[in-house]
């Protein structure tokens, strides 16, 4: 019997998902630490902008990894008869966020907190719920309906991590 992988592709996507969340929230925090120091000369001379950028880039970079990692778990979760299908309805829902998040970042000019809050919450909120996902590292591609019963079941077996 082969042995569920310690960093799977579900674990790894939720991590970042996390990260990236709690990322959002500090940066939100230091950006209102140092709202006065925005419009100064040299900003980068206060230590919360310096912390808000670099806390900032290591979230986008988080919420960059889980993104990439997205795909290849959508694609392993359904049978090849609607993989195709449901992993177009899937990026079109990401491409309907796409659309909205200007509007989110629109708030910025109402409350400056509410953009970082906003999408940290959703990034926390798709990472408690990617938690619930099978794992599928180690899984063979689904091939039709009842290997993904046996799938989301938990009764699938595993194949040799080489």
């Amino acid at each position: 019997m082969v042995e569920k992988p310690q960093f799977g592709r579900k674990n790894t996507m939720s991590g970042c998902l996390l990260i990236g969340g709690a990322l959002s929230y500090l940066s939100t925090v230091f950006s209102e630490l140092s709202i006065c120091e925005k419009d100064a000369e040299n900003p980068f001379e206060n230590g919360f902008v310096v912390a808000g950028f670099v806390v900032s880039i290591l979230g986008k970079a988080a919420i960059s990894m889980s993104f990439s990692i997205v795909y290849n778990v959508t694609a392993e979760l359904f049978p090849t008869q609607v993989r195709a299908n449901a992993v177009g309805l899937c990026s079109m829902i990401a491409r309907i966020g796409g659309i909205i998040a200007p509007m989110f970042l629109a708030l910025y000019n109402v409350y400056s907190w509410a953009p970082g809050v906003l999408f940290g919450t959703f990034a926390i909120t798709a990472g408690v719920f990617g938690f619930f996902l099978p794992e599928t590292q180690g899984i063979p591609m689904l091939m039709n309906f009842d290997d993904a019963l046996l799938l989301y079941t938990g009764q699938m077996k595993r194949t040799r991590l080489e």
